[in-house]
């Protein structure tokens, strides 16, 4: 006697067709923002959708999509009712969340996030071309001279990539091996 779960927990919500409600599907554009609703006519609210296409969207609490505006910062902090969600991620113009990718704040900053969305923060990555990059603790990407502790020093070109066995020249003249 049960229709469907939406949640993990015992209560049961019928489509809203079904009780005879007005309800809406999709994307909807109002003066605010982009809401969506669910083909079972609710709207989502302080969550990740995925559309049919593998994009993923995040709606705040009011039910407003998160996306970037020419001039805002492109990156948000997100805290969820589902505490693993919590993070930095970035969000283009249209609302996608960007995935296994470098993104750039209006400050040019550099970060990377990863296949979940999140910003990956104090860490090395590698590309598929086995380039390797450093994140800062605070998740921008390392470039030029790094010193990592007293007897540590590694140079990373202006697009990040770690130089290795190779001579890198700064700006200055200044020759690194």
């Amino acid at each position: 006697n049960q229709y469907f779960n939406v949640a993990k927990t015992d209560e049961v919500f019928l489509p809203l067709q079904l009780q005879n409600k007005d309800s809406q599907t999709g994307f909807i554009s109002d003066a605010s923002g982009v809401k969506y609703y669910s083909i079972s006519g609710y709207q989502a609210k302080d969550t990740f959708i995925e559309d049919g296409n593998g994009n993923w969207y995040y709606f705040d609490k009011d039910g407003y999509m998160a996306r970037s505006q020419q001039g805002e910062n492109p990156i948000r902090t997100v805290e969820t009712s589902v505490n693993t969600r919590n993070g930095n991620y970035y969000f283009m113009p249209n609302g996608v969340e960007l995935r296994k990718g470098f993104g750039t704040d209006n400050s040019g900053n550099v970060y990377y996030f990863d296949d979940q969305g999140k910003m990956v923060r104090d860490k090395y990555i590698n590309d598929d071309a086995n380039n390797f990059y450093h994140l800062n603790v605070d998740g921008t990407m390392s470039r030029g001279l790094f010193k990592f502790d007293s007897d540590t020093l590694q140079y990373f070109a202006s697009n990040g990539v770690q130089i290795k066995d190779s001579y890198a020249k700064d700006s200055k003249g200044n020759k690194y091996y």
